[in-house]
């Protein structure tokens, strides 16, 4: 059996220590410091897990969550032949099937990671902690939401990684043509307004042919091909006010997140990754002493017209930092929602599986004290201004809306990075140290963790 230092660094031992770990930081630092992992020490636990991975439909889920960390850890996927890799993403599938089914999104997590590092993808149905049985009965965690089932219309193209087509420059025109564009611009609401929507999408694209780049024109006649279930003109216009970014084209962009019109088209990617609409949920892991800063969260956002959809109570308890899921296309609007949160240990993650939303936020925080004494230990808001909060933040909406992509790459550079999540579990990896001195002493100890 290999034993660490007797003081450990974080890479030394951090797939043992992270049994000691709380929340998802633990499996994330398993799975993010294998190369630190000597393969040798692999031997001392394949026979046992080759065993469990053949298992893994019968075999306790806990002894597969082990496994499959070890297997993270230590093994060298290149040096994974064909049949072994076989049983593997078996094994990491029923690991990922059983955990949803025990609502456990660590095992799920884990089995995510095992399987990318096989180069293997998942078969996903739920998101974490969710059960068959919930799934089944319509998620109605969701039931006071404003989601809407309406499909887009056939024929859409909707892009998931955002297609190849170029950035909309609209060209220069005259003075004169500007003031006739926006003459037909009221043309076309009036139309509307008498419920003549053919007469108005006349006008709306008359209007773009003397000045392509006319906000009010591009937001209206992408309302109404939306309506019409026109879903690809739709969104080439809404994707041209998002390439334009004049202070104008944000707030038609903002506009089209609550304007009916746009239902059909409302949950494409396409849609959301243009106009930065995203379907949020907010979950509190700390009982009680989450519940200000719950508060705090799900107001400010609706201050930002990004109201949460479900708000609730966490499946994982008491997390030592928040930790802020997304799907790729949410990403920039993800980097303003970590701003909302403020804790600068927040961990963020893409979503691997189905599920209505975009965004997820778990708040976390360390609690500190005992009994009556207990709390949170520090306010990150402490001499914040809330207006000043505020304004800020529009201005961090209004360039991720801008610059999508650039947002997008900072996320980038904080996802599941050793040296994040290092800085995430900082204070856990102390409490883990000060645990493997006191196993040092019994080093039988180490075998009953496995076992």
């Amino acid at each position: 059996m290999t034993t660490c230092p007797s003081r450990p660094t974080f890479s030394d031992c951090v797939w043992l220590a992270g049994r000691r770990l709380t929340g998802l930081a633990a499996v994330l630092a398993a799975a993010l410091f294998a190369q630190d992992a000597a393969a040798s020490d692999w031997k001392n636990y394949k026979g046992d897990c080759d065993e469990a991975f053949k298992n893994a439909k019968t075999i306790p889920v806990l002894k597969l969550k082990e496994c499959t960390g070890l297997w993270t850890a230590y093994v060298d996927p290149s040096t994974v032949k064909p049949p072994e890799a076989q049983v593997l993403k078996d094994a990491f599938q029923q690991l990922y099937n059983r955990s949803g089914s025990k609502e456990d999104e660590e095992g799920q997590y884990l089995a995510h990671s095992a399987a990318d590092r096989l180069g293997e993808r998942l078969a996903v149905d739920a998101e974490p902690g969710a059960s068959k049985g919930r799934e089944e009965k319509g998620n109605e965690g969701t039931a006071n939401s404003e989601r809407t089932d309406k499909k887009p219309p056939k024929g859409t193209k909707d892009d998931g990684e955002g297609g190849d087509r170029k950035k909309f420059v609209p060209p220069s025109v005259s003075s004169g043509d500007r003031a006739k564009a926006n003459k037909l611009v009221e043309q076309g609401k009036k139309a509307f307004a008498a419920k003549k929507r053919k007469k108005a999408l006349e006008a709306y694209e008359q209007a773009l042919e003397l000045d392509p780049g006319n906000e009010g024109a591009l937001v209206n006649a992408a309302a109404e091909h939306a309506f019409a279930d026109d879903g690809d003109q739709a969104l080439e216009y809404i994707e041209r006010l998002q390439d334009i970014g004049t202070p104008a084209a944000l707030k038609m962009l903002k506009y089209a997140w609550k304007d009916k019109d746009f239902d059909s088209i409302r949950d494409t990617s396409r849609f959301k990754r243009a106009t930065g609409f995203a379907r949020i949920k907010v979950v509190n892991s700390l009982g009680e002493y989450g519940e200000d800063e719950m508060d705090r969260i799900t107001k400010m956002l609706e201050k930002l017209e990004m109201k949460a959809e479900e708000v609730g109570e966490d499946k994982t308890k008491n997390r030592e930092a928040p930790v802020i899921w997304f799907k790729s296309h949410s990403a920039a609007t993800a980097f303003v929602v970590k701003k909302v949160v403020v804790h600068p240990g927040t961990i963020m993650t893409q979503i691997h599986w189905d599920t209505p939303y975009d965004i997820i936020v778990a708040w976390g925080n360390k609690l500190v004290g005992k009994g009556p004494a207990r709390r949170p230990a520090k306010d990150y808001t402490e001499g914040h201004d809330p207006e000043k909060k505020l304004d800020e933040l529009r201005g961090e909406q209004d360039k991720a809306l801008r610059e999508p992509e650039k947002v997008a790459r900072k996320v980038e550079n904080v996802v599941d990075t050793p040296e994040r999540v290092e800085n995430k579990v900082d204070n856990s990896v102390k409490r883990v140290e000060n645990t493997m001195d006191r196993m040092e002493k019994t080093g039988d100890k180490l075998d009953k963790i496995f076992r």
